[in-house]
């Protein structure tokens, strides 16, 4: 089978992501916006332009013109957020190609909702990590929305408790609970702190990441003002790193603001070594947290609340049983290709 990949960027998620979905066995090609060595097949430079309707109409156009030349069976948006803004335009030139698009946020929003419904119509499938998304969209499309747990995409990086700690240079024997990824503004850092601050048992922080929206002089002030004994890596931190970080906890704090309609990374391998996850209660991770019983939900923006859940957490750790486990291998990145192919 011959698949034709799409992609905006390599950076973050991208490139991780693209690797777990790959299979080898296919004959794939990429348009992508630079090259790497990282994946197995031909591949189109590309650059994306965000924010012009006619370079995006290009972009599409050159897509189109690559689909005709390669022969390709499947032409795969893997980030189909790019398509919110431009509704869709263009996607009906891909007529004689099964045509999907992988949507990785779903907010609830009246523009979004009509732009995936205008999409949806010149489409063949579409998949989304967002449990209950089909809910979004009128239910003469539901049966186009694949469901797909997001993939573990660091099953390569293994670390017990132990070494995990030594690792990042860790001794203590209280619980610790790790904020892990790029100190975003949808990370609520700032009510996590608040309720940290309230939290009467005793723990060690860890927060590793690239300061954006928080930045680095602000995070250090806050880390004082808990006094409790902590790890801060206040950079972009390697795919090892992420790992180490992700082990090394007892709980994986994801209490992200109302705003976050997309899945977790920090969640998703966190699961993956059985860790008790604090998060809020709305959208995807709440989904996951009331389904799977995989740890505490708090109302979103909630300082009482999000205390009240880390400090259940610290409590009662959760106890993965037979059926968490099934999550767990619907996460690997083994299950997700598999899944994929069976769309394609």
């Amino acid at each position: 089978m011959k698949i034709l990949y799409v992609d905006i960027s390599l950076s973050g998620h991208h490139l991780p992501y693209l690797k777990a979905l790959t299979d080898f066995n296919n004959d794939n090609i990429y348009i992508l916006p630079e090259k790497t060595s990282d994946l197995k097949g031909k591949t189109y430079i590309i650059k994306y332009e965000r924010y012009d309707i006619i370079s995006y109409l290009k972009w599409i156009e050159k897509i189109y013109r690559i689909a005709i030349k390669e022969h390709v069976q499947v032409v795969h948006f893997v980030f189909g957020d790019v398509l919110y803004k431009s509704f869709g335009i263009g996607l009906g030139k891909f007529k004689k190609f099964k045509l999907i698009v992988s949507f990785h946020r779903m907010e609830n929003k009246m523009l979004k909702n009509l732009s995936r419904i205008l999409i949806m119509k010149k489409i063949q499938a579409m998949t989304t990590h967002i449990m209950g998304s089909e809910n979004l969209l009128p239910k003469q499309y539901r049966y186009k929305i694949h469901f797909i747990a997001y993939p573990s995409v660091l099953e390569n990086y293994y670390f017990t408790i132990e070494a995990a700690r030594k690792y990042l240079n860790i001794s203590t024997k209280n619980p610790v609970i790790s904020v892990v990824g790029v100190m975003a503004e949808y990370k609520s850092l700032d009510v996590l702190f608040d309720a940290l601050l309230q939290v009467t048992l005793p723990y060690y922080l860890v927060i590793a990441g690239k300061p954006t929206f928080y930045s680095e002089a602000y995070i250090k002030q806050r880390l004082n003002e808990i006094s409790m004994p902590n790890t801060a890596i206040l950079r972009f931190i390697t795919d090892e790193e992420f790992a180490a970080c992700i082990a090394a906890a007892d709980i994986i704090a994801v209490p992200y603001s109302k705003a976050f309609e997309g899945t977790s990374g920090p969640m998703t391998e966190g699961i993956r070594l059985k860790k008790t996850i604090v998060g809020s209660e709305h959208s995807n991770i709440g989904e996951y947290i009331k389904s799977y019983k995989i740890g505490y939900s708090a109302i979103a923006g909630n300082i009482y609340s999000l205390t009240q859940a880390i400090e259940n957490a610290i409590k009662y750790p959760v106890v993965y049983t037979e059926f968490m486990d099934k999550l767990i291998q619907s996460q690997t990145t083994s299950s997700f290709r598999k899944n994929m192919n069976n769309l394609y």
